[in-house]
């Protein structure tokens, strides 16, 4: 699987400031999240508290832009503080950023409208990548989630949280390679077939990864089918 790191530079196209708020029952979580982004000038942790009965005190003091929450608190209190939240600030974006997988209810948090789902159990760098992601205006499922919830019939479509939001901009030629991307061809076969170079081609996926929030050949694909790219 290919992996990158992002810069500060990738950032600076946000062109904003985001203010994080993080609600974790382990303070070990928010001093993570806060050192992940030490080097990101762009992301700012603005405040963190271990319960739900402070959040909402904590939001009209930091005025955060991004809440990053566990909502595995007793009685799914979790759930309850986004919807106060949202309640009060409309704009604010959500990642739900928890351990819990098997048990998750994906319906819950698509009909919230949340912006991004990430795993504790994943690369710590992929949490990096759902922060830009979203902060981008776009959403972030963790690659280790698939839409269907085991157990039931019913499958989220989360696609449809995103057709409302503007959709990345790619170039002509990272349009036609992403086409031939998703119909199996290898980097020297598009190569050859469009006369450029291998590393030119490497250049234009790596691109297309970053500008995507894409991590494997799956997700490229993905997005050409909703891109309507083939």
């Amino acid at each position: 699987m290919l992996t990158y790191n992002l810069t500060a530079s990738q950032f600076d196209q946000v062109n904003t400031v985001s203010r994080i708020l993080v609600i974790d029952k382990s303070t070990i979580v928010s001093f993570a999240i806060k050192k992940l982004l030490t080097h990101y000038p762009y992301m700012n942790v603005v405040g963190h508290c271990e319960d739900r009965y402070s959040a909402i005190s904590l939001l009209k003091k930091s005025n955060p832009s991004l809440v990053i929450i566990d909502p595995d608190f007793p009685y799914s209190g979790g759930i309850d503080v986004i919807k106060q939240l949202q309640r009060h600030k409309e704009d604010l974006k959500f990642i739900v950023y928890t351990h819990d997988h098997n048990a998750m209810n994906l319906d819950e948090f698509a009909n919230l409208k949340v912006q991004g789902v990430a795993l504790k159990s994943s690369n710590i760098s992929d949490l990096l990548s759902a922060i830009n992601t979203v902060c981008r205006g776009f959403f972030y499922l963790d690659k280790k989630l698939t839409p269907h919830v085991p157990g039931r019939k019913k499958t989220v479509d989360f696609r449809a949280l995103t057709d409302t939001l503007p959709l990345p901009r790619i170039s002509p030629r990272e349009k036609q390679i992403l086409g031939l991307i998703s119909q199996g061809l290898r980097n020297k076969e598009i190569a050859v077939k469009l006369t450029i170079s291998v590393k030119t081609v490497e250049s234009h996926r790596l691109n297309l990864m970053k500008k995507l929030g894409a991590h494997s050949i799956v997700d490229l694909m993905k997005w050409a089918v909703r891109l309507n790219i083939t």
